[in-house]
Order: structure tokens, then C-alpha cells, then sequence
């Protein structure tokens, strides 16, 4: 491999390399919207379908907005940047926007066409090698923007610690309508949330035989 190919091969790894680190920017922002989408239509699911006594119309229309919602917002804050793939001029741009000092080295070496003549390719060549010598001085990691990474990892870990308080120490109401719109899908049989334990129950009585009945009520306060 001649000295070209091998600079060349240096910058172009380079620009992977910045397309990489830009992409974990891109995960930390789609996953900390997405926790934080999925704890606001939680808060709004719950209730609403806690007002309809949690029947199974309700149910379903509150799941269909969970997972809908929470569906959305993966397609659009995180998989649509993901797929979406920034060209290498594109990366190039970026990078001299950010680090001035490069004087369009790199978009120059991205976008010079291939040589028509043995001289062009020679200063060609000079020109990678110039440019992959000012890339070794600027670490691809550096263009990642660590305080925002922090920002939304800290929004998604509060945002999913809630969303789990309210499902482990939350009211009554969103202890059972969390688990139940999110995960009751997957059970056989959940108990309701609304219910009156009868004792001693479906229990035979001899005739004129005296039995002393208990209800205990769950999920409300009786009004007498």
C-alpha cells in the first residue's frame, strides 16, 4: 500500500470514527426522551383508565396510547437519527465548525475528486497527508458532547427510577394500573383492582344452621 492510500485510509477512518461518538450523543438523547415520554403517558393512562375502573375498553385504548406514544417517540428521537446517515462531507463540515484550526483541510480532502493526472494525485496525496496529520492532534472523542450525554442519561434515570417508584410505592391506583397497563398484557391473570374478598365464600352451610359472613373490600371505601 503506498504512502496515499495509507493517509487516505487515515482520514477516512477518522470520519468514522467522529460518526461513531456523534452516534452515542444520538442514543443518550432518543433513550432519555423515550423514558420520559413513557412516564408523562403514564401519569395520564393511569388515571384516566382509573376513572373508568380500569374496564377492558379503557384498557385497551390506554395501552394503544402507552405503547403508541412511547413507539413514536423511539421512531423519531432515536431510530430515525440512527438510520439517517450523515455523509462524509456532512462530517467533515461538522468537524471544521468545531476546530477551526483544521482551514478546510478535511472538507477539501473529501470532496477533492480523484486525479486526472499523475501531478494531481501527488498533491493530492499531500494534501491527506497534511490533513491526517491535523487529525491525529483532535481525538474523534472529543466532538462528543458530554455534558448533553449527562444531561439526557440523568433525564432517562430519573424519568425510569419514577416510573418504577410509582409502580413499586406509588398509590394504590398506580401500583395496579402501571403494572397492569404495561406488563398486564403478558399475564394470565392479574387480579383486579377492585374487588370484595367474601369469607368464608362458596363454603356449604347446613340448613338453619347460623354462619357469620365477612366482606372485605379492596381498591375503594365502602360508603356504609
Amino acid at each position: 500500500m503506498s504512502e496515499g492510500m495509507r493517509h487516505r485510509d487515515r482520514v477516512t477512518d477518522y470520519l468514522q470514527a467522529v460518526r461513531r461518538t456523534l452516534r452515542w450523543e444520538t442514543i443518550a438523547r432518543g433513550l432519555g426522551w423515550t423514558f420520559a415520554a413513557a412516564l408523562v403517558l403514564t401519569c395520564i393512562a393511569v388515571p384516566v383508565a382509573h376513572t373508568e375502573r380500569f374496564s377492558d375498553a379503557a384498557v385497551g385504548w390506554m395501552r394503544l396510547l402507552l405503547f403508541g406514544g412511547t413507539g413514536a417517540v423511539i421512531g423519531w428521537l432515536l431510530l430515525r437519527p440512527l438510520l439517517r446517515r450523515r455523509s462524509d462531507a456532512q462530517i467533515a463540515r461538522f468537524v471544521e465548525n468545531q476546530r477551526p484550526e483544521f482551514r478546510d483541510r478535511l472538507t477539501t480532502a473529501v470532496e477533492c475528486p480523484p486525479p486526472a493526472d499523475p501531478l494531481d494525485g501527488a498533491i493530492r496525496d499531500l494534501l491527506f497527508e497534511d490533513t491526517a496529520r491535523y487529525a491525529a492532534k483532535v481525538p474523534a472523542g472529543s466532538f462528543l458532547n458530554r455534558q448533553n450525554v449527562q444531561r439526557f442519561a440523568a433525564i432517562g434515570a430519573g424519568a425510569l427510577a419514577m416510573l418504577v417508584g410509582l409502580a413499586l410505592f406509588g398509590p394504590a391506583m398506580f401500583r395496579y394500573g402501571t403494572a397492569h397497563l404495561w406488563t398486564g398484557w403478558m399475564a394470565v391473570h392479574a387480579e383486579p383492582l377492585y374487588r370484595i374478598d367474601v369469607n368464608p365464600g362458596d363454603a356449604r352451610v347446613a340448613r338453619r344452621a347460623s354462619q357469620v359472613v365477612s366482606a372485605r373490600p379492596h381498591g375503594f371505601q365502602p360508603r356504609e
